[in-house]
């Protein structure tokens, strides 16, 4: 901004004019003392031009001349600043302050800088008869009724409006290109979509965070869970349909384990086995140590006198008055041989039962039924666990069997002595089997369980909820697919929307410089 003239030497009217001689930087009073402030110094007054400047005088004084000095700021030369009158053969000078800096004219160089150079508008005389023009020459006959229609135009503003033509041109451009930008991405975007129905544009916009962060890594996880539920929901909308069929499905029967095996120890199959007269007595005569007296005594008896009949030997003894005692020993022996006797069949017959219950438990009508069962509750709803198969194999059946044939042997002789060759491997067939069996009735009870539960489920209207849970989880797995499936191209929409957004704002910044050029046109 212009402060001040400093100084005008030999210009037109002006022969020589100096700023501060003409506004004093000091304030003084009516009798031309200085006047001071608070502290004693003097008090100054700032003479600069302002935003707005009004210069008067009289005719003569310099006013044209002055425009003609701003004039030739603009043009950068002098041929408007004439010498004074009467001063021909002396130089010329113009110091001027602009903003921090002088700017300066000599009559040897012109001007020292070329900073103000079309920075001036003039709306002069000469302005007014050069550009002021309504468009039509002359007054006619209609000019009266043309008034207003007129289009009127102030200064030389040929080259202004080539300008902002020029400015036009490119925020049009700027504009077709933009949108010509954002109409090729949204057919991109578009053709994302036109192979799924179930998912929009909405659904994508709604979750561009998940687009960036989505781990492609996942993805067989939420095509399998996608599966999953699908095939849920499958279930359920035949549970729907077919409402009566549901009810009418049975619960499965658990398997029962054998009884004998929660008491009877099978390291007693070989003693079992074993069973004979000659084991069999030691056994008793440890057993009946209470009668030890008795047995003494009748041994005594033996040594001393022959007896008719030797209990042990049979053989005649000579005396058959002690035969009594021996018949009394002879009674307490049969008594817990036939005892121990008829425990070892009873025995024998349970382990046999249990034998035949671990060879016949894969062929059982509650395995067979329950399969059935569990294939038709299986259309309708999903157990938490698989139903478990027993894998009964051929060799693990003939030991089993061999194993029965050598108890039945044992039954038809049962003084004779036999053992068991594959005791070991029946031992783990059937922890086998009860592990088994344990496992089987647990998926049993918890099928039974979740069946009833679904029949509740049912008929209170709950399943409908869960479907509309299962109809919600499916979408957001197939979104999160879909994402993963299309993400650079999606990535690369939404950075295409961003440019897009950004470009808009340049449009609309040049819109807004261009209406306010417009305004100063």
């Amino acid at each position: 901004m212009i402060k001040k003239i400093s100084r005008i030497k030999n210009i037109g009217s002006f022969w020589l004019f100096d700023w501060n001689e003409i506004n004093p930087d000091n304030c003084r009073d009516s009798q031309g003392n200085i006047i001071t402030n608070s502290r004693g110094n003097p008090k100054r007054i700032q003479h600069e031009f302002r935003k707005y400047n009004i210069l008067f005088g009289e005719n003569g004084s310099g006013k044209t001349m002055l425009v003609s000095i701003f004039k030739s700021l603009n043009n950068n030369n002098s041929k408007d600043l004439n010498k004074h009158w009467d001063k021909k053969n002396e130089d010329r000078e113009i110091r001027i302050e602009y903003n921090a800096s002088i700017i300066a004219f000599e009559e040897n160089s012109g001007w020292d800088s070329a900073i103000l150079e079309h920075r001036f508008i003039f709306f002069d005389r000469n302005f007014i008869s050069n550009y002021v023009h309504s468009g039509v020459t002359g007054r006619g006959t209609k000019h009266e009724q043309n008034t207003g229609k007129m289009m009127v135009y102030l200064g030389d503003f040929y080259d202004y409006q080539k300008q902002l033509d020029r400015f036009r041109s490119f925020r049009d451009f700027l504009r077709e290109r933009n949108a010509a930008f954002e109409k090729l991405e949204e057919q991109k975007y578009d053709l994302l979509f036109s192979s799924i129905v179930e998912i929009s544009k909405d659904d994508i916009e709604d979750r561009q965070d998940m687009v960036e962060t989505l781990n492609v890594e996942n993805r067989e996880e939420y095509k399998e869970s996608l599966g999953n539920k699908e095939e849920e929901l499958r279930k359920l909308e035949k549970a729907f349909k077919g409402q009566k069929k549901v009810e009418n499905l049975s619960s499965l029967e658990p398997i029962k384990s054998p009884i004998i095996y929660s008491w009877f120890n099978l390291s007693l199959v070989n003693s079992l086995f074993g069973f004979t007269v000659e084991g069999t007595a030691i056994k008793i005569l440890d057993k009946i140590q209470s009668k030890k007296d008795f047995i003494q005594r009748g041994v005594e008896l033996i040594e001393k006198e022959s007896l008719t009949n030797c209990p042990l030997c049979e053989q005649k003894i000579r005396n058959g008055d002690y035969i009594e005692i021996i018949k009394q020993y002879q009674q307490v022996f049969d008594k817990e041989f036939n005892n121990s006797q008829q425990q070892a069949k009873k025995w024998l017959e349970e382990y046999k039962k249990f034998l035949a219950d671990i060879l016949n438990i894969s062929t059982s009508i509650v395995l067979v039924n329950n399969q059935q069962k569990f294939a038709e509750i299986n259309q309708y709803l999903t157990a938490e666990k698989e139903f478990p198969v027993l894998d009964s194999i051929q060799e693990e059946q003939n030991i089993i069997r061999e194993e029965i044939g050598i108890v039945q042997d044992k039954e038809k002789r049962i003084l004779s002595y036999l053992e068991s060759e594959n005791l070991e491997r029946i031992k783990q067939i059937a922890e086998k089997l009860l592990k088994f069996i344990d496992n089987y009735n647990c998926v049993v009870q918890e099928t039974n369980k979740i069946l009833e539960q679904y029949k509740r489920d049912l008929r209170r209207g709950k399943k409908q909820e869960e479907k509309e849970k299962l109809l919600q989880e499916i979408k957001q797995l197939k979104i999160n697919l879909f994402i993963i499936d299309r993400q650079k191209e999606l990535l690369r929409y939404f950075r295409s929307v961003k440019c897009y957004q950004k470009n808009q704002g340049s449009s609309s910044n040049l819109d807004k410089i261009f209406n306010m050029l417009r305004k100063r046109d």
